[in-house]
């Protein structure tokens, strides 16, 4: 299956432009209180007349919720729902890693879970789980994308997504650099 790069590349682009519509949530996923250190500002990117993102309080990994992203129409499997986040670099180490539990429904494409980072608008690494080849129905499993951290990394985009039809959950987030989990983030 051949995957457009350029809307995997325009979904990231377009953060900066897009409405907030998660109520600040942590990194896990979870409501975060006004004391939350790991508070995230969380867009949806997806089509809404082909895709649903939004808080499932009733199917979770872990905690009291988790984000899902469902097809709402028939599309053909270069389509795509998501949602994603992006942080200014405040890290300094040598690998970069991301991980979130993921289950599938009836997947035909992909559930994609996706790590990127920039100087500025230069994009420096990337990648997305397309070798992966997640699809089918599964039920929870962990997932994560690691990457060499580049000292020029002025940002960094996390994300989840639904390439195709069906429906996938996310919980539990996770960022690491050099094996240590962060927990202290700034939105750009």
């Amino acid at each position: 299956m051949k995957i457009n790069v350029t809307i995997l590349f325009l979904f990231f682009n377009s953060i900066a432009h897009c409405q907030n519509i998660f109520p600040k949530l942590t990194m896990d996923l979870e409501l975060a209180t006004e004391r939350s250190v790991d508070r995230l500002k969380w867009f949806d990117f997806a089509p809404k007349n082909k895709y649903i993102v939004e808080i499932d309080t009733v199917v979770k990994k872990a905690g009291r919720q988790s984000v899902s992203i469902k097809s709402i129409e028939i599309s053909p499997k270069e389509s795509w729902g998501g949602f994603g986040s992006e942080l200014k670099n405040i890290y300094k180490g040598k690998e970069i890693e991301i991980k979130s539990y993921i289950k599938l429904e009836n997947v035909d494409g992909m559930a994609l879970l996706v790590l990127r980072t920039n100087n500025n608008d230069k994009v420096l690494s990337f990648d997305n789980m397309k070798k992966k080849n997640v699809n089918g129905s599964k039920d929870w499993k962990q997932y994560s994308v690691k990457f060499r951290l580049d000292e020029n990394t002025t940002h960094i985009l996390i994300g989840g997504m639904l390439l195709g039809q069906g429906k996938i959950w996310f919980d539990d987030f996770r960022l690491l650099i050099d094996g240590k989990e962060v927990k202290d983030f700034v939105n750009k």
